[in-house]
């Protein structure tokens, strides 16, 4: 990439409002915040994304479900505002391809220097055979430094156990006269 140094010029008044200002690179559809200008040259405090945990696992067994909290967070400076948006990939997050068994509560959200917010990470394996599944929990968000940070998810499908039954006892022997009865237990 190539650095470039530029000015900019603006006709407002000191303390009259704020702009943010967009650098896109050619031939691309998205644009990238840089830095929010308030009218006399300060800059607005800007927000740095956490997330915890880096990587998830989780085991389920094949027609269950199961849930996970991320939590996410703003260690960026004094009053910055941390906008973020989570989306599930089944592919990159550069692409990203939807996961119809992941589900994501809230997909997004907004929060101040120091805060976190959880999002419940909701796998419903209902539809899925016995295996390993790795897709991305995609974190979007207004950090200028890392606007994206991915997630790794690991769902493991168990097979649901065969049920186990005992018979106790195994087998049965009688002694009874002609015309008499008689009776043992069978436990099951």
């Amino acid at each position: 990439g190539s650095m470039y140094a530029f000015s900019v010029t603006t006709n407002a008044v000191p303390g009259s409002g704020s702009s943010t200002l967009h650098v896109a690179q050619a031939g691309t559809p998205a644009s990238y915040g840089v830095a929010t200008l308030v009218p006399g040259g300060a800059v607005i405090p800007q927000p740095q994304a956490a997330v915890n945990p880096a990587s998830v696992e989780v085991d389920v067994v094949q027609g269950g479900n199961a849930s996970t909290v991320l939590t996410i967070g703003n260690t960026g400076a004094a009053g910055s505002t941390l906008n973020y948006a989570l989306a599930s990939s089944s592919s990159t997050c550069t692409n990203p391809a939807a996961v119809p068994w992941l589900g994501i509560a809230p997909a997004s959200g907004a929060i101040p220097a120091g805060g976190t917010a959880p999002a419940t990470l909701n796998v419903d394996v209902s539809t899925l055979a016995p295996g390993t599944y790795a897709v991305s929990v995609c974190v979007n968000s207004n950090d200028p430094t890392q606007p994206q940070i991915v997630v790794p998810l690991t769902a493991t499908v168990q097979a649901v156990p065969a049920p186990a039954v005992a018979v106790a006892p195994s087998q049965f022997t009688f002694s009874v006269m002609q015309g008499g009865t008689s009776s043992q237990g069978l436990t099951i």
